[in-house]
């Protein structure tokens, strides 16, 4: 890959330099696709994870890991001080289950809080474009609470004062997980007669049309669908 040629005006360098990439929900499944393709894209500078333990071999290999400027966090008591928020892109993956998280006040703690949490922390940084994992049908006046809160999450992160803002809107995710999901694995047997953007995505997809969307993106918000998300992880990959 090469940078991207500010003398190209349909794919604009929107950074002086190689920007510096902070990924949250790095050992998630989507988090570890953006990790390994952003370590391999000479497009990026320096790379930064926070969560809640390290990413280890057994999550990505051993040479990515080293590559990587890692941080233990408490993201129910973030705390800035030790650099990590000094970027120039955040890209977050942070996401949890009902079932997982054992409750709707956890799910929104997780979903919800988290992110802004950390978008307050890297806006006073000075953080310019913030890039949020979120969900197809992301509505805040949605009557189910999960679309709810990923529309409630999406609405105010318009409001942090990030120069630009990307919102992915995947479908049901494909990719090898460390819990089984119901619905991901009916989806998967599902894929070749579902159509439009109702299709399942590939975790890979998601990530890269991610991090394309780091130096491709004019607008200062911009909604990205599964079929975008595929034409846009293409983009990426051809460059």
């Amino acid at each position: 890959m090469t940078p991207p040629s500010t003398e190209d005006p349909d794919r604009p360098n929107l950074m002086a330099e190689r920007p510096s990439l902070l990924i949250a929900g790095a050992t998630g499944l989507v988090g570890r696709h953006v990790v390994t393709s952003a370590v391999a894209a000479p497009r990026f500078g320096r790379i930064v994870t926070i969560g809640r333990r390290r990413l280890s071999e057994d999550v990505l290999p051993n040479d990515v890991v080293e590559s990587v400027e890692q941080h233990v966090v408490d993201y129910d008591a973030l705390d800035a001080s030790t650099g990590w928020a000094d970027v120039d892109v955040v890209i977050c993956a942070l996401g949890t289950t009902m079932k997982r998280a054992g409750g709707k006040a956890r799910f929104r703690m997780v979903d919800y809080d988290y992110p802004l949490a950390l978008a307050r922390h890297v806006r006073e940084k000075g953080a310019c474009h913030f890039i949020l994992v979120s969900s197809m049908g992301a509505d805040p006046e949605s009557r189910i609470f999960y679309s709810r809160v990923k529309g409630e999450v999406e609405q105010d992160l318009r409001k942090a004062g990030f120069d630009r803002l990307t919102l992915a809107r995947p479908t049901l995710l494909l990719g090898d997980r460390d819990e089984s999901r119901f619905g991901e694995d009916l989806a998967r047997r599902l894929r070749f007669v579902m159509r439009g953007k109702y299709r399942p995505i590939a975790a890979a997809d998601v990530a890269d049309a991610l991090l394309e969307s780091v130096t491709w993106q004019k607008e200062p918000v911009r909604i990205l669908e599964a079929d975008e998300l595929r034409s846009t992880a293409q983009r990426f990959r051809d460059s």
